[in-house]
C-alpha cells in the first residue's frame, strides 16, 4: 500500500522536473495524470493519503505561481486560467 504513496511522489516529482519549458506537452500531462492516479489510490487506502494530497496540493499551488508568472508561457491570461484549472481539476482531483 505504500507503493501508492511512492507512485504519487515519483509522478509529481517527474512532472515538476519537466519545468516551465516543457509545460503542457504530452509527457507533462502524462505525469500529471499519473500523479492524480497515485493520489486517488493513496487516499482510498490510507489516512496518510490526506497528508500526501495536502503536500502535492501546496506544491501544485507553487508550481502554478511559477507557470502563470512566466510571460512566455501565458499569453491570454483569463482564458488560459480557466482552461488550466479545468485540466488540473480533471487530472489531479478526479
Amino acid at each position: 500500500m505504500t507503493a501508492f504513496t511512492g507512485l504519487a511522489f515519483t509522478s509529481f516529482t517527474n512532472q515538476h522536473e519537466q519545468g516551465p519549458s516543457k509545460a503542457f506537452q504530452p509527457s507533462w500531462w502524462f505525469w500529471l495524470a499519473m500523479t492524480g492516479l497515485g493520489l486517488g489510490a493513496t487516499v482510498s487506502v490510507k489516512w496518510v493519503g490526506l497528508f500526501t494530497i495536502a503536500w502535492v496540493g501546496s506544491l501544485t499551488l507553487l508550481q502554478l505561481w511559477v507557470l502563470l508568472g512566466d510571460v512566455k508561457t501565458v499569453t491570454p491570461v483569463s482564458s488560459f486560467l480557466s482552461f488550466l484549472f479545468l485540466l488540473l481539476f480533471f487530472c489531479i482531483i478526479l
